[in-house]
């Protein structure tokens, strides 16, 4: 609690992997840990996913993780879920998600069922801004 009252005097804004150190006049350095700012569901977002895109065709996309002033974060390791789900609620298989650790993602998905489909995807347990993404699925022809 007595860390925690000073704390309001400190005038810095933590970054991605911050350490927060405390110093008093008359103590040495009291090291608090290091800092994990998560990624901002609101300014990740998703690129270069197809709003069209045909049965058993595998689709690649990629996630960009950012902090809340919209700044690409430099290391992976955050949790990143993908769930993609067809007109009639059924999940679809095939999702697939790996971490390029850069703070970015690749996944990719094949959508069995032909019609309208949601992608979901979040990051740390929080949905991104704009999902769940609508994707029509066509028919795949030979």
């Amino acid at each position: 609690k007595r860390v925690s009252s000073h704390y309001k005097d400190v005038n810095t804004q933590p970054v991605e992997y911050d350490t927060l150190e405390f110093v008093r006049a008359l103590n040495p350095v009291l090291k608090l840990g290091d800092l994990f700012i998560s990624a901002n569901p609101h300014t990740s977002e998703v690129v270069n996913l197809p709003n069209v895109v045909y049965s058993s065709q595998k689709v690649d996309f990629k996630i960009i993780a950012k902090d809340s002033k919209g700044r690409n974060y430099s290391k992976g390791g955050g949790e990143v879920s993908i769930e993609l789900k067809s007109c009639t609620g059924d999940h679809m298989t095939g999702v697939e998600v790996w971490d390029n650790k850069d703070g970015s993602y690749m996944a990719s998905f094949v959508a069995e069922q032909v019609g309208e489909a949601k992608l979901s995807v979040s990051i740390n347990g929080q949905p991104l801004k704009g999902s769940p993404y609508s994707i029509v699925v066509g028919r795949n022809y030979p």
